[in-house]
Order: C-alpha cells, then sequence, then structure tokens
C-alpha cells in the first residue's frame, strides 16, 4: 500500500550555496524518524527514493511538475517540503525492524546511513572535507555534516594546529570574533555547512575539520573530524584521507 503526500514549499535566505544529499535519522521509544535532503538544485533529477534496511524502497518522491511524495508500508508517514535551499524528505516509521543501513537517492548521488538504536545518533555523524585552488598559494575549503553541530561551529586545523572557528550566530557567519568577509568564510542558514579560505606557499599541507556534536538526551558530546592533504608536487592535489 502506497500513501500519498502532497509538499508544501517555503522560501528560505542563503548565507552560502550547498550542494550534496544528506541522511539523517533520530528515534524515540516507538518511532524512527529520517531525514534525507538534496542540497541545492534539486530539479535535475526527476525522483528521490528512500530504501530500508531489507533493500525494499519505503518511499518514492516525484519532485517534476506537481511534486508529491507516496510512503509504500501502511502506517508510515512521509512529508516532503520543497525550496530555494533544496528539497527535504522527511520519514516517520516504527522503531520494530529498522536497524541497519538505510539508502536515499536523488539521480546518482546517493547517502547511506547506519541505525544502531543501542548506541543512538551520536556515532553516526559523517563530516565531508573538500578543497578548490582558487588562485596561486590561496584554497578554500569546504566542510560540512548531515547532521547540525552543537554551536554550529566547525574547528579548522592546518597542520594539527588551530587555525580558526567558523560559526553561525544569530544569522551571521563569523571566524573567530568577527564577522566573516564573502572572501573569508560562509556558513549555510542551517549552521552545518562552512566554507574557509586559506592562503600558503607550503607545497605540503594537512587540513582538518572537527565538529562537536550534543547527544539532547544524555548532554553527551562526541567529536568527529575529516581530515584533507594537500600536495601541489603530485598528482593529487588535495586527498582524502
Amino acid at each position: 500500500m502506497w500513501t500519498v503526500c502532497l509538499l508544501l514549499y517555503t522560501v528560505a535566505a542563503h548565507l552560502c550555496s550547498v550542494q550534496g544529499i544528506c541522511l539523517t535519522w533520530n528515534a524515540t521509544k516507538d518511532n524512527a524518524f529520517l531525514e534525507c535532503q538534496v542540497l541545492g538544485d534539486f530539479s535535475i533529477e526527476s525522483q528521490i527514493q528512500l530504501m530500508d534496511s531489507d533493500d525494499q524502497i519505503r518511499v518514492k518522491c516525484s519532485i517534476y511538475d506537481s511534486p508529491y511524495c507516496v510512503a509504500r508500508e501502511e502506517g508510515d508517514i512521509v512529508f516532503g517540503e520543497a525550496s530555494n535551499n533544496g528539497f527535504k524528505l522527511v520519514f516517520q516509521t516504527t522503531t520494530k525492524n529498522v536497524q541497519g543501513i538505510w539508502k536515499c537517492f536523488h539521480g546518482r548521488e546517493s547517502a547511506n546511513m547506519h541505525i544502531d538504536l543501542s548506541k543512538g545518533i551520536m556515532y553516526s555523524p559523517e563530516i565531508h572535507l573538500s578543497g578548490e585552488i582558487k588562485a596561486h598559494s590561496k584554497m578554500t575549503l569546504t566542510c560540512y555534516s548531515c547532521t547540525i553541530p552543537d554551536t554550529k561551529s566547525a574547528y579548522l586545523f592546518v597542520n594539527s594546529v588551530l587555525e580558526d572557528v567558523v560559526r553561525l550566530h544569530e544569522g551571521k557567519c563569523y571566524r573567530k570574533r568577527r564577522q566573516c568577509s564573502q572572501t573569508e568564510c560562509s556558513c549555510s542558514t542551517e549552521g552545518n555547512y562552512f566554507t574557509w579560505s586559506f592562503s600558503s606557499d607550503l607545497s605540503y599541507l594537512e587540513f582538518a575539520c572537527e565538529m562537536r556534536f550534543k547527544d539532547e538526551e544524555t548532554s553527551l558530546l562526541s567529536i568527529h573530524t575529516a581530515t584533507l592533504y594537500y600536495n601541489n608536487t603530485g598528482k593529487c592535489s588535495f586527498c582524502i584521507v
């Protein structure tokens, strides 16, 4: 049985342009909530699908012309929302048989997520770090997580030394204690996507982006880090570790 849900449209302001796909989850005693976000221009592909740990399609969203979402199982609830930030699918099901690896697909892009109710959500956040050379000796890093970090901040390290902290505060983006200029850094409106520019003449650099996540139930903090190597003498300018 498939349940149909019409979509709502909203408008929100950008602080920076975001691209990609995210899949996150949360749970109560009886229900699990999954959220798949297609960030940026989602109109290129006409369909979004959510697959459960048994490789069964549980949700289909058609986002072409008159968008709508369909839930396959009776009792499942699905909600879709489109905005100029992208497209968000929210799925609710019971916690029975929800554990395992879930997947969300949008064209060639996909996101995986491992649900383990015994460990909770704090062990699963992933950080994505990439780099781009803008000009001679100047490079820009992009660091984001599908889960919003505590204090909406990203800690940037260069060669194991804390170089900067980019954070969203009251709708504005800051680096350390001053507001970012357009060429220095940027934050998404949600506070989970950051860009940061850095200049160096060194031929080899190790970058790291650290985010801290807080479990709302236990108030415990977990720290997650992504690392990226820059080497202008080899075939790979930016190499993910």
